[in-house]
């Protein structure tokens, strides 16, 4: 075997020939051959297993992991993100989904079981070993965002009394199952499950077996409460170098435990479906794998608005159709206020979202926002006025109609970088998405301010213009 070019190839030392993965992959599972797919797909570097399955057809795709052993097909969803993996799991039969679920981790379970349909990730609960389907159940009912929706229920935990040396006896005995936790210590828990302390493995392994092992303990333990926000676990890890933290409820009962390493995947992923909300994917992720009715409604759901929103822009030009045919040179103008102003006041919306994600700024300091955009704005607008008016004149050869669109600027950047600070503030204020939102709102209102400024001021001066 042998790995070239970022793609898994198969080299036949008879024949030299070069085997293509998704083509190997098609060919085996239509031949029925589950040992040798098996094999396959546990040879492929880690970075081809997604972009080889991807490219897979829906129909093979599912039959691919119907005849995966459960286990296999469950380090396979691993690859995918959260949303391309619930798309597979709901092609499957309800049985066969849960056998695959069952070996996942409860966070990773309870991040695809809410992507799904409430109805489909009821079934599939259904199905589950009862204590997996369990700690799934507690996972998925706190909000996307926070701590809880993120942690993970496996931890190991013995009461303070428990001697040091039946804390060995039990760790030996469960070692296969304990080793799949990903764990570098042990919680100390009252029979109430409240959290009194964390012992290290390698304190339990050095200290004598007769002493109890509260006598060991770490009596102030890492932990965050389960409804702490990302942004708040982000924070905390930044100034602590833990690489796991209890995570407890109002009671400090212990109820799972949170690694650094989910809530910067968490952080990221948030920053990725603003990113894609900004872009107008309305969900904020969309894959090419996903149904075309999903990724149809999905776009729709954004531009059709946007549709009404535009014809509002159309409708100023519109009222003064008269001016703009007199003075053609106004309809190449136009766009360049409408696209100006919309690039600054896009500015002041991705400040505004940044600080709204950092907790800089609260839906309530609309006043602070408008005094440190106004005057940001109209100092740009100024600077870009005489730009625009000097090279409408040069292009032109009228000073009127540079003085016309150069005049307008201030006031259009003015209106984009207040409204571009205020915007999310007010969304959010309102529980919508402000990346979302923000973009077809910002480019109305100044297109809207732009082109009647202009027009007025036109008509006004259609002497010096025509």
């Amino acid at each position: 075997m042998g790995i070239c070019g970022g793609g898994w190839e198969r080299h036949v030392a008879e024949s030299e020939t070069i085997i293509n993965p998704v083509e190997e992959v098609e060919r085996l599972v239509e031949t029925g051959q589950a040992v040798a797919l098996e094999m396959f797909v546990n040879a492929l570097p880690p970075s081809d297993v997604a972009h080889t399955i991807n490219h897979l057809s829906e129909t093979v795709r599912t039959q691919l992991f119907e005849m995966l052993r459960p286990e296999v097909a469950a380090d396979l969803l691993e690859h995918f993100a959260d949303e391309h993996a619930a798309e597979i799991i709901e092609e499957l039969a309800t049985d066969k989904a849960a056998d695959i679920l069952d070996e996942l981790d409860s966070d990773d379970q309870a991040d695809i079981l809410t992507e799904l349909d409430d109805e489909d990730a009821e079934a599939i609960l259904d199905e589950m070993e009862p204590d997996e389907a369990a700690d799934a159940r507690v996972l998925i009912q706190y909000p996307e965002g926070t701590v809880g929706s993120i942690m993970h229920r496996e931890f190991i935990a013995f009461p303070p009394k428990r001697m040091i040396e039946e804390v060995v006896t039990n760790l030996r005995a469960n070692q296969e199952e304990y080793g799949e936790y990903d764990v570098s210590a042990v919680y100390v828990v009252e029979s109430t499950g409240e959290l009194r302390g964390v012992v290290r493995l390698r304190d339990i392994l050095l200290a004598p077996g007769s002493k109890p092992v509260s006598s060991i303990r770490i009596d102030e333990p890492a932990k965050l409460e389960a409804d702490f926000t990302v942004q708040e676990a982000e924070d905390y890890f930044d100034r602590h170098s833990y690489a796991s933290a209890a995570v407890v409820d109002k009671s400090n009962r212990l109820i799972g435990v949170v690694r650094r390493e989910a809530v910067e995947e968490a952080f990221g992923e948030k920053a990725q479906k603003a990113l894609a909300s900004f872009g107008g994917i309305i969900g904020g992720e969309e894959l090419r794998t996903m149904s075309m009715r999903s990724r149809v409604l999905r776009r729709l759901a954004f531009l059709v608005p946007n549709v009404f929103l535009l014809l509002i822009s159309a409708s100023v030009i519109a009222m003064f159709e008269t001016t703009v045919e007199q003075v053609t040179a106004l309809a190449a103008m136009l766009p360049v206020l409408g696209g100006l102003g919309g690039c600054a006041g896009n500015q002041s919306v991705a400040v505004s979202i940044r600080e709204l994600s950092l907790g800089l700024v609260k839906p309530s300091d609309i006043t602070w926002i408008v005094m440190k955009e106004a005057m940001l704005g109209f100092l740009m607008g100024l600077v870009l006025g005489v730009l625009l008016f000097a090279v409408t004149w040069a292009w032109r050869g009228n000073p009127y109609l540079g003085l016309v669109v150069g005049s307008v600027l201030p006031v259009s950047i003015f209106v984009a970088t207040t409204m571009g600070g205020l915007v999310p503030l007010v969304l959010t204020r309102w529980k919508l998405d402000p990346a979302m939102a923000s973009g077809p709102i910002l480019s109305t209102s100044v297109d809207f301010v732009s082109f009647f400024m202009v027009l007025v001021l036109a008509r006004m001066m259609i002497g010096y213009l025509a």
